[in-house]
């Protein structure tokens, strides 16, 4: 038999922002481990990187990503400017900076500390 707990809208919403804080807080500490462990673990898992045109898929892409982005941004440092929630999404506008350390996209790195906007949702 198998149990489910429901949840009430506004307890799934404090789930949904203390995950994805949590997540973007490791992101920020370079715990890529942890990071995988927030995202679905079966084949629905997958990482959109539009700027570099990237989507990798199951839980083996999400993994690749973070290998990708530690090389590239190996000091990444995020900071949440606006937040929006409802049930069943998160997302999240954001200042992201770094130092551009190696060739993604096209674009070869010269060592410069980078700054942009981003979104993520969840």
């Amino acid at each position: 038999m198998t149990s489910t707990v429901k949840m009430t809208g506004q307890e799934r919403i404090a789930l949904q922002r203390s995950v994805t804080a949590a997540h973007i807080q490791g992101e920020c500490d370079g715990d890529y481990e942890f990071v995988r462990s927030t995202f679905v673990q079966d084949d629905r898992a997958y990482f959109d990187a539009a700027p570099g045109g990237l989507r990798l898929f199951g839980t083996g892409g999400v993994a690749d990503w973070y290998v990708i982005l530690s090389s590239v941004l190996p000091d990444l440092q995020i900071t949440v400017t606006h937040e929006y929630v409802g049930v069943g999404c998160c997302l999240r506008e954001m200042t992201a900076s770094s130092t551009h350390s190696a060739e993604f996209a096209g674009i070869k790195p010269e060592g410069r500390f980078v700054t942009w906007e981003a979104i993520s949702t969840r």
